[in-house]
């Protein structure tokens, strides 16, 4: 069985200092954090959703996923994913992501669906994200990256038949 991390996790360590753990751990593969930092947060100690050290920003993405490829390869683990906070729809930053897991070496990466709120109706938010998904799978056929779907209690693919429902 082949094991994997999720940087969230490990809030603390730098990239290097992850794979050097997961190598240690033995587990094969890295799944990178694709977040910003938010700059009253580089002041505060370490945390999962705010100071996450392991985290490559949407930003400065071109300056830093070398390093986090090259600590990868260093300690001899794969990057198996990028995982983005994408909003459904915006093609933008979508692009940039898979441009960002391309060059990170990734295989997968996440991309957003619709949140649900009660406020837009369930068929109005599915055909939003149908449309998205089918730009999204000709960026992933471009950048040879897979796009993965996380099933998310506050999306509307909260169970894996809503997910492969979107994807079908």
């Amino acid at each position: 069985m082949k094991l994997s991390v999720f940087t969230v996790a490990t809030p603390d360590l730098t990239g290097d200092e992850l794979a050097s753990a997961a190598a240690a751990a033995g587990i094969e593969g890295i799944e990178w954090r694709y977040r910003g930092i938010p700059a009253d947060a580089l002041s505060e100690e370490p945390s999962y959703w705010r100071h996450n050290r392991c985290s490559i920003d949407p930003d400065q993405w071109e300056e830093q996923v070398s390093a986090f490829r090259e600590a990868a390869k260093k300690h001899d683990r794969q990057s198996i994913a990028l995982v983005p906070y994408l909003s459904c729809g915006d093609l933008l930053a979508t692009e940039q992501a898979f441009q960002a897991a391309q060059a990170l070496g990734a295989s997968v990466m996440r991309v957003g669906v619709p949140g649900y709120d009660r406020k837009t109706s369930y068929p109005e938010l599915y055909k939003q994200a149908v449309h998205y998904l089918s730009e999204v799978q000709e960026m992933a056929q471009q950048y040879k990256v897979k796009a993965v779907v996380e099933t998310h209690h506050q999306t509307i693919a909260p169970t894996a038949s809503l997910a492969y429902r979107l994807v079908q």
